[in-house]
């Protein structure tokens, strides 16, 4: 469910980032153009790290019942 909701999220601003680079000549709409490209790689990051660091603590949990 998280997955699907952060591909939607993903691909809205990945849309909007195309459709404000493409608007040329008006400072602001560059500037939010990049505004939300630097906010959508911090989303993707944040959220690879929170997987990672969910399947990391999945393994240690599976390796502490084993032992």
């Amino acid at each position: 469910m998280v997955t699907m909701n952060f591909n939607k999220i993903h691909c809205f601003t990945v849309l909007l980032h195309i459709f404000f680079k493409s608007v040329k000549g008006c400072f602001l709409l560059q500037l939010l153009s990049c505004y939300l490209h630097m906010a959508n790689k911090q989303v993707v990051h944040l959220w690879i790290e929170r997987e990672y660091s969910s399947m990391a603590s999945k393994r240690v949990l599976k390796e502490l019942k084993d032992l």
